[in-house]
């Protein structure tokens, strides 16, 4: 019967410090909701759910080199949504970023594809100009 079905409930735990990270000796480090509004920023998706903000910084900063903040985006309980935003502190990590587009990436047995984008963010793509772009741009 239904009723007598043990259901086993997974307890996935996130401290509210893994959400963000912005490296130290960053300029920008006492002004983090300054920083996605930069050029240099990449929107991510299809993270992990227990990817945390600074591992993403560590994975991206051997990958594509300086990463200035991340953020890894919430829901309305503070639980991760699965994107976020990378920052980097120069136009080449930027670009290498943009030419990727995708990061195969394996964490604790599991294989993720990492969507890298621009991000856009109310203001016109660096790459292809087009206005309004709601967080990311496709043409590029």
């Amino acid at each position: 019967m239904y009723k007598n079905k043990k259901k086993f409930l997974q307890i996935v735990p996130w401290l509210l410090s893994d959400t963000y990270y912005h490296k130290p000796s960053s300029i920008l480090y006492s002004y983090p909701k300054y920083i996605h509004s930069q050029k240099n920023t990449v929107f991510v998706g299809a993270l992990h759910g227990r990817i945390h903000a600074k591992a993403l910084a560590y994975i991206f900063a051997d990958l594509f080199g300086d990463v200035v903040s991340v953020t890894i985006d919430t829901d309305e309980h503070e639980y991760p949504t699965g994107t976020g935003r990378v920052t980097f502190g120069n136009q080449n990590s930027f670009r290498n970023a943009i030419i990727a587009n995708f990061h195969s990436n394996s964490i604790e047995k599991v294989s993720k594809r990492i969507q890298i984008e621009p991000y856009i963010d109310g203001q016109s793509c660096c790459s292809c100009s087009e206005e309004n772009v709601p967080n990311f741009c496709k043409r590029t």
